[in-house]
């Protein structure tokens, strides 16, 4: 059996935060002719496009691009209203019902909790403020810190850095197979997530663990932490009394 991990790193968009509450304001704007899915596709296509490129563009700016594009190409108008209302939106996404519990028990179970995402730093901030959940992190870190967006191996190594462990020490939870290679191949365990919608890649590494909900992730997670410290507490027990009986007894 592997050892825990020491450190949890959790995608955000997607992941904790359910984005299909932007489907109303999307199909407002285009009808039948764009799905909020696509939009967030083609907003990770293009984020992703840029790092390839060697730029750097704030992901909120990019999703409004992402907007304007999408209805350029069906020569449909954007009001400043509209663009301006998607761009809140993005901030006040709710967290999956899962959330909350689940990352108060990984808490509680000692394991060290970092938001990892591709929303620039103030976004992220007020995102996580919002859901109710900003309090559950030792450490929110946006990709705007290293310029480079998922699954680049910068954000990897970054959260890895923060907590001051070994990447192979940080396990990487997403619902999005793309963050997971990424997160593979900078060294870290993987965890998937199956939300709504969300399948694994074929032929990609094989995730550490891959579970219906977040819930059931905390569950194997705290688990199994509390299995290895109760057998290094075992083990502490058993050298100490070892020791003692190794050492000389006094002559009376």
């Amino acid at each position: 059996m592997s050892s825990a991990p020491k450190a949890i790193a959790f995608d955000v968009n997607g992941t904790l935060l359910d984005v299909r509450v932007l489907a109303p304001l999307i199909r407002k704007i285009f009808g039948a002719q764009y799905s909020v899915e696509e939009y967030f596709h083609q907003i990770i296509q293009y984020a992703m496009a840029t790092s390839l490129a060697g730029d750097y563009r704030d992901f909120s700016d990019i999703a409004l691009s992402v907007l304007e594009m999408a209805a350029s190409a069906r020569a449909i108008a954007v009001s400043p209203r509209q663009q301006q209302q998607i761009r809140q939106a993005l901030r006040e996404l709710p967290p999956y019902p899962d959330v909350k519990r689940s990352l108060q028990r990984l808490r509680d179970a000692g394991f060290t909790l970092i938001a990892l995402s591709n929303s620039g730093s103030a976004a992220l901030d007020e995102q996580l403020r919002h859901a109710g959940i900003s309090r559950y992190f030792q450490h929110h870190l946006s990709v705007e810190l290293v310029q480079r967006f998922k699954p680049a191996p910068d954000p990897y190594q970054l959260a890895a850095r923060t907590a001051a462990i070994a990447p192979q020490e940080l396990l990487m939870v997403a619902a999005h197979a793309w963050d997971l290679l990424g997160a593979s191949r900078a060294g870290c365990r993987t965890a998937f997530i199956r939300r709504p919608g969300k399948s694994l890649f074929p032929g990609a590494p094989t995730p550490d663990y891959a579970t219906a909900d977040l819930a059931q992730l905390a569950d194997r997670l705290a688990g199994k932490r509390s299995s290895f410290l109760t057998i290094a507490a075992c083990c502490a027990l058993g050298l100490g009394v070892a020791a003692l009986s190794l050492q000389p007894r006094r002559e009376r």
